[in-house]
């Protein structure tokens, strides 16, 4: 069936499929057939080499995608009852060369997106790029888009947050501390001028402070990090998606002509 593109065997076909109302499905399954028959008739068989770029490579495994999808939706099998040729078909060998057709051109299909895709991931593998002041593969570079850079704001989030807790804590230890010095000064000095005992106000706070005053224990210089973090991801994200177009653009791998 369809064999050679043969136009009077489709009409007949669609018109048989339009009496029992199928036509705008037959149409779906001719549409893909046609597809495939034009891929087999491109690309099987060939055995040199071609070169094309990645991005020509990532455009024709979208629409192999695509493609893959109608063909899996193509029949296999059917049931005949008796000697009669499964529904919709004249004849048992009818079906059985649409289906075989079909089965062969969907795997072409499957055989050809493994190819080219294999290559793509052979390919960022190894092609360096530089992505701000970072070299990396293009791999690295399109899982660190998709994965990597948020584990990098999740990172920053948690220093900054980090960092306003405890900051926050140390502001609310420092007022009550301040209380407490007040106190305690009052307490040892009791109505002694304060002016005249300074030395002895400074020893008192000095004392008090070096015992309850609240530091910050910081061994990752917190501040600095975050900055640095920032500014990293910032650039990155700027600069990604531009440096992965321009190497896909200028990037070629070889696969079946």
């Amino acid at each position: 069936m369809y064999r050679g593109l043969n136009l009077k065997n489709i009409k007949e076909h669609n018109v048989a499929h339009n009496k029992e109302g199928l036509l705008l499905k037959d149409l779906v399954i001719l549409t893909t057939y046609i597809e495939n028959y034009l891929f087999q008739y491109l690309y099987k068989g060939r055995n040199h080499l071609m070169k094309m770029s990645i991005h020509r490579a990532l455009a024709e495994l979208k629409t192999l995608n695509k493609r893959i999808e109608r063909a899996t939706s193509g029949k296999f099998v059917a049931m005949q009852i008796g000697e009669e040729p499964p529904r919709s078909y004249k004849t048992v060998s009818e079906f059985n060369t649409e289906a075989g057709a079909y089965y062969s051109s969907t795997k072409d299909l499957i055989a050809r997106r493994n190819e080219i895709k294999a290559k793509v991931i052979a390919s960022n593998a190894v092609t360096k790029v530089k992505v701000g002041k970072e070299e990396m593969t293009v791999a690295e570079a399109i899982d660190r888009k998709d994965n990597g850079v948020k584990y990098d704001k999740e990172l920053l989030n948690s220093l900054r947050n980090q960092l306003i807790q405890v900051e926050r804590q140390m502001e609310l230890e420092r007022q009550q501390m301040e209380l407490r010095l007040e106190k305690r000064i009052e307490a040892d000095l009791g109505s002694k001028d304060r002016k005249a005992n300074a030395t002895e106000v400074e020893a008192i706070t000095e004392s008090f402070l070096k015992r309850y005053k609240p530091k910050m224990v910081d061994p990752i210089e917190i501040k600095k990090e975050i900055k640095e973090l920032t500014e990293r991801i910032e650039e990155f994200e700027m600069e990604v998606d531009f440096i992965l177009s321009e190497s896909n653009t200028s990037t070629l791998i070889e696969v079946k002509g």
